[in-house]
């Protein structure tokens, strides 16, 4: 606009002012610029939604892989506890008919399943450090952790036979009882949070 600072003639159609928004007003380099640079905005912004988008699905994965490993840990430990369980009561049993005077044999067949067992601890104990983050799980670690004092006392009172069959076998029950609540309130805390 070399004559901006002129008034309008008589007849002569008023001057619009310039704006910014009015996409004819634009001067070509301008137009030009902005058809190439809204579309790869645009194709970033969607870009950048689909991508957050999937690395979310991605740990959500991740967590549910850490929960199957947890899983089989778990029921791979009840079949250690009710394997040892079952065996124990039958040494006990086997001991009830000899004097109490002699000391209870343990055989290789419980220090086998005591073993098995502690493994099955170990392996559940390093499988769930991954889903610690969960209350339930944090929970459940502290009761499975005292309920391993709780079984070092009970192999204890076998080799010693100052606890008696039946409070060996509820002791065991107990321990098996926990760790089915540890996968109900997993089961309710994943229900919760769907």
């Amino acid at each position: 606009p070399i004559y901006s600072h002129r008034r309008a003639r008589p007849g002569e159609p008023a001057r619009r002012r310039f704006a910014p928004f009015r996409v004819r007003d634009w001067r070509v380099p301008t137009k030009l610029a902005a058809v190439l640079v809204l579309p790869a905005v645009a194709f970033l912004v969607i870009a950048g939604v689909q991508i957050n988008s999937s690395v979310s699905t991605a740990r959500q994965t991740e967590t549910f892989a850490h929960g199957i490993k947890v899983g089989r840990e778990l029921t791979a430990l009840v079949h250690d506890l009710q394997t040892e369980r079952d065996r124990t009561a039958g040494v006990l049993a086997q001991a009830a008919k000899t004097p109490s005077a002699e000391p209870v044999a343990i055989g290789p067949e419980l220090t086998s399943d005591y073993a098995t067992t502690d493994a099955g601890f170990t392996a559940f104990f390093s499988a769930s450090k991954a889903l610690s983050d969960t209350s339930g799980t944090a929970a459940g670690a502290k009761v499975i952790a005292n309920d391993v004092t709780q079984l070092h006392l009970v192999r204890d009172g076998v080799r010693n036979r100052w606890l008696r069959q039946g409070a060996v076998f509820d002791q065991y029950s107990a321990m098996i009882q926990h760790l089915f609540n540890i996968v109900r309130s997993e089961e309710h805390t994943s229900e919760l949070q769907s």
